[in-house]
């Protein structure tokens, strides 16, 4: 449990030496500006800031990235990088192929191939679908669904390890291939003879090479000394932390300049018409400032005004919306003629084209189908759409790649993958139960097999090889180690050890007989120990019987013998002692002896006043008869003589005036805890109430020596705050955030 402050920590420029910063696989639920922790699924050290975690950063950022637009003149792109260079791409073009610049902003590139338009049919090979029109913009997929998808369809080959696979890299959304082997939880199998160490750019290693068992060392090879006010250089130099943010001067068109210090908050207030929002974009704050000032439009006769102030579109309403004055038809060649009033506007079919008319609709037919004019690309491909030449190739780069526009199914071991056969250079397919573990990469990370079991596993012969039940059992269950089974019944014989299954007892089970009873043929005490000699016992030479070997006395028999608690008494150590009348002369005894002893006369001695008490000095007995006594009185007892004293009485002994009288125990733990009582009521104070603010603390002690412990009234746990003691009667705590729960304040005065 942690020790809760509830207060700052001043160290008064003191190191905080061999701290740890809280580690977390996840952000706190309720942060506050300006803490920290290290986040374990990143490796990095993370720090609130007003509105956001972010991650602790040593020197410069060294990523650029670019932005992409033409250049300024010729056929060239620009790359312009976060760090302000350019760089200019320039686009030439190859044979039947031509670039030029259509606009600002625009390149065009052309082809000048001849044999435009000839492709008249497109058809699906091994893998591929095309839907559509065969010959009239077909569309190409790679087949993914039923038995001639375009893994099944791929040639069967057993993988190895140097055949490779396809796989989508998460990092770009690109597909790439990679070796079988190279696959986490697949690598090659081998065992590591050798661990070398070797230096990076801020580590330096020793220890290294291991062959067997060993350590190894990394430490920091930074020159310079680490410290509190110190950080780590990109070129592995501790060095001393640069002044700080200073601030900086707000200014407007009128008003005067206000200087901003480090910490202090600018607010940007709205005026007329105007609106000002503070969010954050990503990990960066911003400021947006809105002109909400309304523009206002009216409509006239025959106009509409729709949207918004920002989008406003203006219709007119008017049946009459304009005079059309000419109407002239164009096409891809020739010259239309206008019709300034009436006319007719004539479609004529052309090659594999006809026209036809019926009333006010134009029916143009094509009588040649047998020509493509554009070739569209599916999912998984890229290269369309082609309207004269091009190629079609899958979609290995992007989102839409070929692995992520296949449907998402649960992998079985009867399904295949694709991959590229090592051995004769093809595509191929392969089971998924057919690839073995040993073909793939070593794993990366921590393997789970999920609620399954592993079998059919060996046993382990090298001291890092995992153990299987039957190396277990065979190597401590039987192998002749105690293991302790629990308790055993021997009237009952529970659990069965008389004739137990095979297999179910191994050499050295324990167990601890707690009912007395017959094992086999022998009488068993509780407490004894039996252990078994070999597997599968069946008989009492099969056992070790561990016996404590002390049964019941008997008048013959050194044993087990108890006491009758009305005689005798045993004290913690086994000494055994009669008890005072503890036996009754008579009922319990025979023998000669006078069970009478006195006269018809009692014996009266006791207090005779002033002169002491009286005792008996001697007795004289005949046949057990008292025939004589004599007595002598005890003296009073004094400061100087010993004797006999009265006890005093509880108003005596409470006054304490008394000098020649005796207390009792009574009388002396009544008055210690009256003492008691009203010392300690007297030194020390608790708040009536939990407190939950920051405030003075009345105890009225009447002294600054006092212990001030504060705890959690809901968990109990001992807390820490800020305590001045301000005066003798009072003591200050101070809060630095209101604590979770209330809590409760004892003092305590140090007499």
């Amino acid at each position: 449990m942690a020790i809760k402050y509830l207060n700052s920590i001043d160290l008064n420029q003191n190191e905080l030496q061999f701290a740890v910063i809280q580690k977390l696989g996840a952000a706190p639920l309720t942060p506050v500006e300006g803490q920290i922790y290290y986040d374990t699924l990143t490796d990095k050290l993370q720090l609130r800031t007003a509105s956001a975690w972010v991650p602790i950063q040593s020197g410069p950022d060294s990523n650029t990235t670019y932005t992409l637009a033409t250049a300024p003149t010729g056929t060239a792109i620009r790359l312009t990088g976060s760090d302000a260079s350019t760089n200019d791409v320039t686009l030439t073009g190859g044979t039947n192929v031509t670039i030029t610049r259509t606009s600002a902003s625009q390149l065009t590139i052309a082809s000048t191939d001849q044999f435009v338009g000839t492709v008249t049919s497109v058809g699906g090979g091994t893998g591929i679908t095309v839907t559509g029109t065969a010959t009239v913009n077909p569309t190409v997929n790679i087949t993914y669904a039923g038995a001639a998808n375009a893994i099944l369809a791929a040639t069967t080959a057993t993988p190895v390890g140097a055949d490779t696979l396809w796989f989508s890299d998460a990092t770009d959304s690109t597909i790439k291939k990679a070796l079988i082997s190279s696959f986490p939880g697949f690598g090659a199998d081998g065992t590591v003879t050798s661990v070398a160490t070797a230096n990076s750019t801020f580590i330096s290693g020793s220890g290294g090479p291991i062959t067997s068992t060993g350590s190894l060392t990394y430490s920091l090879s930074a020159t310079g000394t680490p410290s509190a006010s110190t950080y780590l250089r990109g070129d592995n130099t501790w060095a001393t932390l640069a002044a700080g943010y200073a601030g900086w001067t707000l200014a407007g068109t009128s008003g005067t300049n206000q200087a901003i210090a480090s910490n202090e908050i600018v607010t940007f207030r709205a005026g007329s018409g105007i609106t000002t929002t503070a969010a954050v974009d990503g990990v960066n704050a911003q400021l947006t400032i809105v002109n909400t000032g309304v523009l206002a439009l009216t409509a006239g006769t025959n106009v509409s005004i729709t949207g918004t102030n920002s989008n406003l579109t203006i219709n007119s309403t008017d049946q009459f919306q304009g005079t059309v004055t000419s109407i002239t038809l164009a096409a891809g060649t020739g010259t239309g003629t206008a019709i300034t009033s009436s006319g007719t506007f004539t479609f004529t079919g052309g090659t594999g084209i006809t026209t036809s008319v019926s009333g006010t609709t134009v029916t143009i037919n094509a009588t040649n189908n047998g020509t493509v004019t554009s070739v569209a690309t599916g999912a998984g491909l890229t290269g369309g759409t082609i309207t004269s030449t091009g190629t079609l190739a899958v979609q290995y780069a992007g989102v839409n790649n070929i692995v992520n526009s296949a449907s998402a199914v649960t992998a079985l071991g009867a399904d295949s993958v694709l991959i590229h056969d090592a051995s004769t250079g093809n595509a191929a397919k392969a089971l998924i139960s057919g690839i073995s573990l040993s073909q793939l990469a070593v794993p990366t990370a921590s393997l789970s097999i999920g609620t399954q079991k592993l079998i059919n596993v060996v046993d382990p012969t090298l001291a890092q090889d995992a153990a299987t039940k039957n190396y277990v059992d065979t190597t401590f269950a039987g192998s002749g180690a105690l293991i302790y089974q629990g308790g055993y019944d021997a009237a009952t014989n529970t659990p069965d050890l008389d004739v137990p299954p095979t297999g179910t007892i191994n050499k050295g089970f324990t167990y601890t007989v707690t009912v007395e009873g017959l094992f086999f043929t022998e009488q068993v005490r509780v407490g004894d120990l039996l252990i078994a000699n070999i597997n599968s016992p069946t008989t009492l030479a099969d056992w070790t019987t561990v016996q404590n070997n002390i049964d019941l006395a008997s008048t013959t028999t050194v044993g087990i013998a108890s006491f009758s608690s009305d005689n005798f008494a045993v004290s913690a150590a086994g000494q055994v002692t009669v008890k005072n009348g503890g036996i009754i002369l008579g009922t319990e005894t025979t023998g000669s002896y006078n069970p009478t002893v006195g006269t018809s006369t009692s014996i009266n001695v006791g207090n005779n006043g002033a002169s002491g008490v009286s005792i008996i000095d001697t007795v004289s007995l005949t046949n057990g008869v008292i025939t004589a006594y004599t007595s002598q009185n005890i003296q009073s007892s004094t400061t100087v003589n010993p004797g006999v004293i009265l006890i005093a009485s509880d108003a005596e002994a409470t006054a304490g005036t008394v000098t020649t009288k005796a207390v009792t125990p009574a009388q002396l733990k009544s008055n210690a805890t009256i003492i008691a009582n009203t010392a300690v009521k007297a030194s020390q104070y608790k708040t009536p109430a939990p407190i939950s603010a920051s405030g003075p603390i009345n105890h009225n002690l009447n002294s600054q020596d006092v212990i001030v412990q504060l705890y959690d009234s809901v968990t109990f746990d001992t807390v820490y705050a800020d305590v001045v003691r301000t005066d003798l009667n009072n003591v200050t705590v101070t809060f630095g955030g209101a604590p979770t729960n209330p809590i409760m304040v004892l003092v305590q005065r140090i007499n």
